[in-house]
């Protein structure tokens, strides 16, 4: 009898098998949101570029400060002074404005009584610096502001825009083609007769793909003949092939026998798991194998477990699953054969709850849930038992 790994061994060597893509591309900034960053972005001038006011109010110099002083001038946001101002005066600044020399400090309208002269509320002179963001405080000119490997978000965006930068070059996006198989499944849009079910599986890879940065070149579903098995594998061009169902011991399983046939070779044939336990991954020459369950709850749960983490080691990110610690808030029926992974519920931000199921074909007890969590292999889990939780991709 062959002894399955455990997910997290099957989960190293799928990894230690997976090398990151090389690839880049260039991208227009604005288009670059879920993107991963294959070049730094270098900061082209000091951040911020000079001695900026970090409120509104007075910029003064604390040297010469005193109660009451005149205003000189003012200035706002995007505008220079025009003349050098004594240093027993202060200039009226607002927020975002440059600050000019002399002055060192700014004191808020807040302590003032806004008048001319101004009378300030204060015992002392203000701090050094005081209300001022001071130039090269964040970056200074030619340095890395964000490093490569990043995942580009709203902020990333902005700081690229902050330095000038037009056209990101990020890591080309995995192209994924998707086949589900089964007769009894039916597409979008056409009605299943009493016999028949739907295709759920194939939203919810798209999806995963998607949301893991992967781009999907073509999406099929195949009848059970080996023949269009064969065929299918053959034609798919893309870095990563993810088949969902034929992978089981039925009569009408012919996925995993045709890449078989076809020369894949199999980094793993199964996990000691629930659901999921089928789970194939392999290498076709180029390609990366994900063969997930028919089954949509292990379809789900095996798409987050073993398809994102491979998308996210082909762009060059942390694979693993992001596990966090919590513990259960009721008591749980186990599995003593098999270490289990169920969807589960934050109900506060340490502890979690875990719907009732009526096997891996009951995707309906998964909505609303938050991800996924591990069970040890046990009969009863008692509530307050430390568990690892991962989130939905």
């Amino acid at each position: 009898m062959v002894t399955l790994p455990q997910y997290d061994e099957a989960l190293t060597q799928i990894l230690n098998d997976i090398s990151p893509t090389a690839s880049s591309q260039a991208t227009a900034t604005d288009q670059a949101t879920g993107r991963v960053l294959a070049e730094p972005i270098i900061a082209d001038r000091d951040l911020p570029p000079f001695h900026r006011a970090a409120m509104d109010g007075y910029a003064v110099c604390t040297h010469a400060w005193r109660h009451c002083m005149p205003v000189h001038a003012g200035v706002q946001a995007g505008h220079r002074l025009q003349d050098i101002p004594p240093n027993d005066a202060c200039i009226e600044i607002a927020t975002g404005a440059a600050v000019p020399e002399p002055f060192d400090a700014v004191i808020p309208y807040e302590l003032s009584d806004r008048k001319n002269p101004v009378t300030f509320h204060m015992d002392s002179p203000p701090s050094l610096h005081a209300n001022i963001h001071r130039q090269a405080a964040d970056a200074t000119s030619g340095t890395t502001i964000v490093e490569a490997g990043t995942l580009l978000g709203t902020a990333e965006l902005g700081l690229a825009a902050m330095v000038g930068v037009q056209n990101l070059v990020v890591q080309q996006q995995p192209r994924v083609h998707i086949l589900t198989s089964g007769d009894e499944v039916v597409s979008e849009g056409v009605l299943p007769a009493t016999h028949q079910i739907r295709n759920s599986n194939r939203p919810m890879i798209a999806e995963i793909v998607s949301r893991c940065g992967g781009v999907i070149t073509r999406t099929e579903h195949l009848v059970d003949t080996p023949e269009q098995s064969r065929a299918a594998m053959q034609a798919a061009d893309a870095e990563v092939l993810v088949t969902t169902g034929g992978i089981s011991a039925g009569r009408a399983d012919h996925v995993a026998e045709s890449l078989t046939a076809a020369g894949c070779q199999w980094t793993i044939t199964g996990v000691a798991m629930q659901p999921g336990k089928p789970v194939r991954i392999g290498r076709l020459d180029h390609r990366v194998i994900v063969c997930l369950p028919g089954n949509p709850v292990s379809a789900l749960v095996c798409g987050t477990l073993f398809l994102a983490p491979i998308l996210r080691q082909l762009l060059h990110q942390p694979a693993g699953p992001l596990w966090q610690k919590v513990s259960l808030q009721h008591d749980l029926k186990g599995n003593v054969r098999r270490t289990a992974f169920r969807a589960s519920r934050r109900t506060s931000d340490s502890k979690v709850a875990i719907p009732h199921w009526q096997g891996s074909g009951d995707l309906s007890h998964a909505a609303g849930t938050h991800g996924i969590v591990e069970l040890p292999r046990d009969e009863v889990i008692r509530a307050g038992t430390d568990l690892r939780f991962t989130p939905w991709p």
